[in-house]
């Protein structure tokens, strides 16, 4: 590509070109001259992108020939990667997995070391890019062996090459953001303490400017990269440290939500979540909650809020406390929807709403008919978490059912009048017949009839009594209050 560059004759800048033009062509002629020469360049940078995949045939048959020969021997190996294009399809094939992503990828063969050496052997400075392609994506896999050779070697050659590749310069230029160990957090810091346009890098890959990702050496494919998630983890927790934070959380769930990794948005929301909950307005906490529940999921979800690969001790107990702040707020906003919406009773909704607070592991859930779910569905407080938490109650005309699962009990108020507060032990659903109730927990029922709720003739809450109906009359919070102390241990 440099003899292309070279037989274009377009390596001097623009501003040299300019200086050397004032001299010897007229100013019409030199116009014409400097847009043919920002034409080339649009050409040289099209058809000098290295990341262009090999068809996935190519791929695998190197995959293969890398497999076969090195469980023979180094010799045997060296001996069938003789040529360039062979050595180059071997870079673009370092974290080829097969069409099913069952094979072990080269880079975690304990053979790769040889792949190293046969870089070393047959090197080219076309390499380089697809080399650091491949780095900057297992940055994440910081244990990995595989990823620190990689490094060594393309350390080693930043440093010594000889090259007029803009990128490869670029990269030399930044080489403490991406061949240090706490290169991602470097970046992070310059985002957060400059916050120009490079930062766009970050929040707005598909609309910054070639200049700015020239500048660090960057193409646009790489943006995606386990690297930049780790940027944008960082980034979340310095922003969460200034008195301005609330500034940058539109820009993190926008590079979250075009990022699309769970176990990265999971990162961001445990810093974001705890500063929002202590110091934020409840504009930011509802922005960030409907957030988590679309990017991640339901918290009370034990599968989508899975701790990520490698957590400590500190990180999982925060990603647990996080979880337990979306679900107080979910709990509070159910309970207030529940009766503000379908029963209007203020005295219900403040006695439960103090409960909320001991709710961090509960779930709550609202059975209704078709017309109060499709409400839930589409209002902006609850909708992306109703569609996992609100069913469909039949069986009575307009009725609806406040369900709480809470320690090992399951709560259950309904929404018209006449009806009693149930209490059941969890362990005896079925027992009782309940089954239908016992799968809503986990989500595996979203229809359930009125005969799924009750029990009509449970004993009444009182004293010794673990599981029956309650009457509320006369002074009913000093007393429900009671029993939920003593046996549900709120």
């Amino acid at each position: 590509m440099n003899s292309f560059k070279e037989l274009l004759e377009i390596s001097p800048g623009l501003a040299k070109f300019d200086n050397y033009s004032r001299n010897f062509i007229f100013k019409g002629s030199k116009e014409k001259l400097v847009n043919m020469k920002r034409k080339s360049e649009s050409i040289v940078e099209k058809h000098s992108q290295p990341l262009m995949h090999p068809k996935p045939i190519d791929i695998y048959q190197i995959y293969t020939q890398f497999w076969g020969k090195s469980s023979i021997g180094k010799n045997e190996l060296f001996n069938s990667f003789q040529s360039t294009r062979q050595t180059r399809l071997l870079a673009y094939a370092l974290t080829y997995k097969g069409s099913q992503g069952k094979f072990q990828p080269i880079i975690e063969m304990d053979s790769f070391h040889f792949a190293i050496e046969l870089f070393n052997k047959n090197w080219r400075n076309s390499l380089f890019m697809i080399l650091f392609n491949v780095f900057l994506q297992v940055w994440d896999k910081k244990s990995l062996s595989g990823r620190e050779q990689l490094a060594n070697l393309l350390r080693e050659k930043v440093k010594n090459i000889q090259t007029r590749n803009r990128h490869i310069i670029a990269i030399k230029n930044n080489s403490q953001y991406y061949f240090q160990h706490d290169g991602a957090t470097n970046l992070a810091k310059k985002f957060i303490e400059e916050l120009d346009n490079t930062a766009e890098v970050l929040f707005n890959p598909k609309e910054v400017k070639q200049e700015i990702l020239r500048n660090l050496g960057l193409y646009r494919t790489m943006l995606g990269h386990s690297f930049f998630s780790e940027v944008c983890v960082v980034f979340a927790r310095l922003a969460m440290e200034r008195q301005d934070f609330e500034d940058f959380i539109p820009r993190i769930l926008n590079y979250l939500r075009k990022n699309n990794r769970r176990d990265v948005a999971k990162k961001c929301f445990v810093y974001m979540v705890k500063k929002a909950d202590k110091s934020g307005s409840s504009q930011i906490n509802n922005l960030i909650q409907q957030a988590a529940f679309e990017l991640v999921g339901d918290p009370i979800n034990d599968y989508e809020w899975a701790p990520w690969n490698q957590i400590s001790e500190r990180e999982h107990k925060a990603l647990i406390e996080t979880r337990g702040i979306l679900n107080q707020r979910c709990t509070k906003q159910f309970i207030t929807l529940f009766f503000e919406k379908i029963l209007y009773n203020e005295r219900r909704k403040k006695f439960w709403l103090k409960y909320a607070e001991k709710s961090a592991k509960g779930n709550v859930r609202i059975f209704c008919d078709t017309n109060q779910a499709y409400h839930f569905l589409h209002d902006e407080r609850v909708k992306e978490i109703a569609k996992s938490r609100v069913g469909i109650l039949s069986g009575a005309a307009g009725g609806a059912a406040l369900i709480i699962f809470i320690h090992d009990y399951v709560l259950i108020e309904f929404g018209s009048g006449g009806n009693a507060f149930y209490a059941y032990k969890q362990q005896n659903l079925e027992m009782y017949g309940l089954q239908k109730l016992q799968r809503s927990r986990i989500n595996e029922e979203s229809h359930l009839g009125i005969s799924d709720l009750k029990i009509t003739d449970m004993p009444t809450l009182r004293g010794n009594i673990a599981e029956g109906r309650f009457i509320h009359s006369g002074e009913w919070e000093l007393k429900l209050s009671r029993w939920l102390r003593r046996h549900v241990e709120l």
